[in-house]
């Protein structure tokens, strides 16, 4: 591998500098035998192979049985991150069924169950509703000793707040786990949790309307050289489109499709949903400002009815609210807010902008608002 990676111009220095490390460092990964840091050997297979996600899966897969207790836990951070969540469960499973009884293999069995909850949340197996019980008993009943397991555990329950778009919570619960991860002594560990927490705070800063934040936050996620995460670069520039989608139909688009183009060829299920779900995004922007309606068929239910209210069909609109309503026991702001357009009652956007205050989404709570002027 290091000699095509230096026929491809990857020298040991330019290694060095891409994983911000000294270059005596790559130099003992290559010739004295030294355990790869999980991150950079992620990184150092895609450069080696770009094309060829299966052969560096293999690769992964391979290093497993010689991971040492501090890889296994950022490697179970990193697959989380890509969405490898096959490879990830992998390791979770050689993990607990390790009959190592030391420190570090306790930490790790008991990290590796909450991993194995984000991967479960992530995939659509388990709802927001069993996701919060299964987390919430996690915490009650282990006991938090290290200060990975408490980072962890906590951005579970961040994400549990997220699923219920509960962005005053997120926001909170993020900026006091921050000093926390700043004690983290493995670089690429820190480094890791840190841009989770970024993306957090752009996101849940995005629904305080504070739309600065938001972005100068997006934008360190997207132009810092050693994320590796390309689900979260595109993440960054659907919430860049989104803080936008009200004012400027042109900025918020062109962010919009560089977050699905980075997306183009998905490798894995979680870039495949992530393209998808910035795809519906763009589509709102569409509706919302009219633009481009010919040949829009949302997938998603209640942006077909926002279609259908822009398009003068609110009476479907209102069936597939209805629907909507029934088969969940309620609306959501937004949805709230498209029955307001379609039935012209004003109490809908009422209750859309309590819940959306409620919530600490205080972007979205202009659209009821504008309607109650």
């Amino acid at each position: 591998m290091q000699n095509s990676l230096k026929t491809n111009g990857y020298t040991n220095r330019k290694l060095a500098l891409i994983f911000n490390v000294s270059h005596t460092t790559v130099n003992s990964y290559f010739s004295q035998g030294t355990e790869f840091d999980f991150m950079h050997y992620v990184e150092a297979l895609r450069l080696y192979e770009p094309k060829d996600v299966n052969f560096r899966r293999e690769s992964l897969l391979n290093t497993f049985d010689c991971l040492s207790p501090n890889n296994e836990r950022l490697g179970l951070e990193v697959l989380n991150m890509y969405g490898e969540f096959e490879l990830q469960k992998t390791l979770v499973s050689k993990i607990k069924n390790s009959t190592e009884t030391t420190k570090n293999a306790r930490l790790n069995k008991k990290i590796s169950e909450i991993y194995q909850l984000l991967a479960l949340r992530n995939e659509g197996f388990i709802n927001k509703y069993e996701f919060f019980k299964e987390v919430d008993e996690f915490r009650k009943a282990r006991k938090i000793s290290t200060a990975e397991l408490k980072i962890v555990s906590d951005f579970a329950l961040i994400y549990s707040h997220l699923d219920f778009n509960d962005h005053k919570m997120v926001l909170e619960y993020t900026k006091q786990l921050i000093p926390y991860i700043q004690k983290i002594r493995k670089n690429t560990l820190k480094k890791s949790y840190m841009l989770r927490a970024k993306e957090m705070i752009a996101t849940s800063s995005h629904h305080a309307n504070d739309l600065g934040k938001s972005r100068e936050i997006c934008f360190e996620i997207i132009n810092d050289p050693s994320n590796i995460y390309i689900c979260m670069k595109a993440l960054a520039y659907c919430i860049l489109g989104e803080t936008y989608i009200i004012e400027d139909y042109a900025m918020s688009k062109y962010y919009f499709e560089e977050g699905i183009s980075i997306l183009e060829n998905p490798t894995n299920r979680k870039s495949a949903v992530r393209k998808k779900a910035i795809e519906n995004t763009l589509n709102f922007l569409k509706i919302y400002w009219k633009k481009d309606l010919e040949n829009m068929d949302p997938t998603d239910k209640a942006e077909k009815a926002f279609l259908y209210i822009v398009t003068n069909r609110k009476a479907e609109a209102i069936l597939l609210l209805d629907e909507l309503e029934n088969k969940n026991n309620g609306l959501s702001p937004m949805q709230k807010y498209y029955k307001g357009l379609a039935t012209g009652d004003k109490k809908y956007f009422e209750e859309s902008l309590q819940d959306f205050e409620r919530l600490g989404d205080y972007f979205y709570s202009r659209l009821p608002r504008e309607q109650l002027k």
